[in-house]
C-alpha cells in the first residue's frame, strides 16, 4: 500500500506540472513563429517562399502549433524530459535546436544553463526515439548574450550548414526566440561554440 501510494503521489505531481509544460510548449511555438514571421517580411523577394516553407515545415512537425498541445512533438517531449529531470532549471537557460542534414538526419537541442552568463553550464541532447542525453559540459568559458543579440548575420554570410533556433527560457517563461536560417549564424558567436562542442561539422578548422 505505501508503494501504491508513493506512486499515485508521484502521478498526481506529474498531472500538477503539465500545464506548465505545455504554456511553456505554447509559448516557445509563438516566440519562434513571430521571429519567423518578422524575418518573412524583411528578406529579400526570392528569399521569401523559401521561408515560407519552412515555416509549413515546422507547422507539419508540431514545432509550431500555437493553439493546440501536441504531446508526441518534439519540443513538448523535450520540455517533459527536462521537467522530470531538472525542475530548477527553468529560472534562466537557452536552448539550441538544430537538425543536422546528410544521409541519416540528426536532431539536437542544446541546453544552457545561464545563471552564470561566463560559465554556463552546457547538457547535450540527441533524440533517438526518445532524448538521450550526449554529454554534459561544466566550468567552460563562454560568454553568452542571453538577449541573442549579435548571433545573426547577413544571409549567405553565416557559419550554419542547417537552420538553428536560439531560445531564451526566464522564470518559466519564454523571453525570446530566434530563428537563424542557414548561413545566417555569426561565426564568431556563442551558439558557434556550443555546436562545435558536440557536432563535428561545426568545429572551426
Amino acid at each position: 500500500m505505501k508503494i501504491l501510494s508513493i506512486c499515485l503521489s508521484i502521478i498526481m505531481l506529474l498531472q500538477e506540472t503539465q500545464p506548465g509544460v505545455d504554456a511553456l510548449y505554447l509559448g516557445w511555438n509563438r516566440a519562434t513563429l513571430a521571429d519567423m514571421k518578422h524575418q518573412l517580411q524583411s528578406v529579400p523577394a526570392e528569399q521569401k517562399e523559401w521561408y515560407q516553407n519552412n515555416i509549413d515545415a515546422l507547422h507539419s512537425t508540431g514545432n509550431l502549433n500555437t493553439d493546440s498541445i501536441d504531446k508526441e512533438s518534439l519540443r513538448h517531449t523535450f520540455l517533459s524530459h527536462l521537467t522530470s529531470r531538472f525542475p530548477k532549471l527553468f529560472d534562466n537557460f537557452l536552448v539550441i535546436e538544430i537538425t543536422t542534414s546528410g544521409e541519416i538526419q540528426k536532431i539536437f537541442k542544446f541546453v544552457l544553463d545561464i545563471s552564470d552568463c561566463a560559465h554556463p553550464v552546457i547538457y547535450g541532447y540527441q533524440y533517438k526515439g526518445e532524448w538521450e542525453s550526449i554529454g554534459i559540459i561544466k566550468d567552460t568559458k563562454l560568454t553568452v548574450n542571453k538577449h541573442l543579440e549579435q548571433i545573426q548575420t547577413a544571409p549567405q554570410k553565416g557559419f550554419n550548414f542547417e537552420d538553428v533556433i536560439v531560445t531564451r527560457f526566464m522564470k518559466g517563461k519564454v523571453e525570446s526566440s530566434k530563428y537563424l536560417a542557414h548561413f545566417t549564424l555569426a561565426e564568431k558567436s556563442f551558439v558557434t561554440d556550443v555546436l562545435s562542442r558536440y557536432i563535428s561539422s561545426y568545429i572551426k578548422k
